[in-house]
């Protein structure tokens, strides 16, 4: 096998071209993700599959011009060689193309079906690109990749806070009437991948005093933004890492609980809806009350089809229905919602529940992998996941900015991983 490092070797031209240029793109494709991405944020979150995407094709670039010599090496070097992984992560992995297959079926049955067919594509290559760009930006060799990691996660956070103060309008550069919006998604960003970057900052400055820094930032940002989403998740994603420092196995608990909660949320839908109905003004918040009537206008369409499904992208071909959009303008929501905002009712209308045992499948078998990986490794995917499966279950799933979101957390989760296997950060 190839030099897994690339590195030169004395009057070897090959090697010296291979290291120089393996260098400059990993360098570069962790620049562009971590840095220039959340900064392209900023101006228009939408944007943000297009770092990512950079980022891949220079990876790829790189490994083409030194003739593939040392690629893939994420998949087949030390740490993700398929070979050595446990049993219970080649079960996740089994149960996560097996969701995307079943995906890929009900578009048969689709009323979007090219929509829905841009879904199963986006699914299925976001982890080949989570652990192809995990294993090489983790060799980035400008900085170490935590540093380029927090000076980006701190662009935002800054400009977030300057934007808050009125010092900038940088949101309103495109689509003013939407600047709301964009910092709220801003805020998700951050919070999806605040974890992951604490994690790495701890561990590469052997204390918290850095990560401290960052986190108290951060909370300033929180505290500014109206993105209750990003509020909820951080709030509890940060109860739970403090249980798992106290007590580990409780990990065990909070990824059953996730899956269950998958299957189980919209059947709570009607009881929360007639629970706060008399008492809805005083209980809850105006964005929240908004999202119990979108999960009610949406919820009775499981019933259509609870067992497959109405298809991929179905949800959406509903939100576009006249009834729906009859209904929640009825209570209020001006326009209607063309979405469910909430991930566990998308995906029983879409996939029914067939689609959801898979995934159901996948959580359990993710668990029983995290047993064999480090307690740091397993408190930030842990965390992650609470972060994402909150805000996926309050705002909304199936959108390229949040996937993206989703696939560069699972980016700095993986690296968090290596970094903490080789003892640097």
């Amino acid at each position: 096998m190839a030099n897994n490092s690339a590195s030169p070797k004395q009057g070897d031209f090959y090697g010296l071209f291979d290291y120089w240029t393996l260098r400059f793109v990993r360098d570069s494709a962790a620049i562009l993700l971590f840095i220039a991405g959340p900064a392209l944020q900023v101006i228009y979150p939408r944007w943000l599959p297009i770092p990512l995407l950079g980022a891949i094709l220079l990876i790829l670039a790189g490994h083409g011009l030194t003739g593939f010599r040392h690629f893939p090496e994420g998949l087949i070097g030390k740490y993700w060689r398929p070979t050595s992984w446990n049993k219970a992560a080649k079960v996740a992995i089994i149960f996560y193309y097996a969701n995307v297959c079943w995906m890929a079926i009900t578009l048969l049955w689709s009323p979007l079906p090219l929509l829905g067919a841009e879904d199963v594509g986006k699914i299925a290559i976001a982890p080949i690109f989570a652990f192809l760009l995990a294993s090489e930006l983790s060799k980035t060799i400008i900085v170490r990749f935590s540093t380029i990691f927090a000076i980006g996660f701190l662009i935002t956070c800054f400009v977030m806070i300057f934007d808050h103060l009125g010092f900038t309008l940088v949101h309103q550069l495109r689509y003013p009437k939407n600047e709301l919006i964009d910092l709220n998604r801003i805020a998700v960003f951050q919070t999806v991948l605040f974890w992951p970057l604490v994690f790495l900052l701890f561990q590469r400055y052997r204390g918290p005093s850095v990560a401290l820094l960052v986190g108290f930032v951060f909370i300033i940002v929180l505290s500014l933004t109206k993105s209750e989403g990003a509020q909820l998740a951080f709030i509890v994603s940060t109860a739970i890492v403090v249980a798992l420092f106290l007590f580990p196995p409780l990990q065990n608990l909070i990824w059953t609980g996730a899956a269950l909660l998958l299957i189980l949320i919209p059947l709570a839908i009607n009881p929360i809806d007639e629970l706060t109905l008399e008492y809805r003004d005083g209980l809850l918040s105006e964005s929240a009350e908004h999202r119990v009537l979108i999960w009610k206008g949406y919820v009775d369409k499981i019933d259509e089809n609870p067992l497959l499904g109405l298809g991929a992208r179905s949800n959406r071909a509903i939100g576009k229905d006249a009834e729906t959009r009859v209904y929640t303008e009825s209570q209020g929501i001006s326009g209607g919602s063309l979405h469910p905002h909430n991930a566990s009712i998308e995906l029983w209308i879409d996939y029914g529940a067939v689609g959801i045992l898979l995934i159901v499948g996948a959580f359990i078998s993710t668990l029983l992998a995290l047993r064999n990986v480090s307690k740091q490794a397993t408190m930030t995917a842990t965390a992650t996941m609470t972060v994402a499966f909150v805000y996926s279950n309050t705002g909304s799933f199936m959108q390229s900015w949040w996937l993206s979101a989703l696939t560069i957390a699972a980016i700095s989760t993986i690296i968090c991983s290596i970094s903490q296997e080789e003892g640097r950060g």
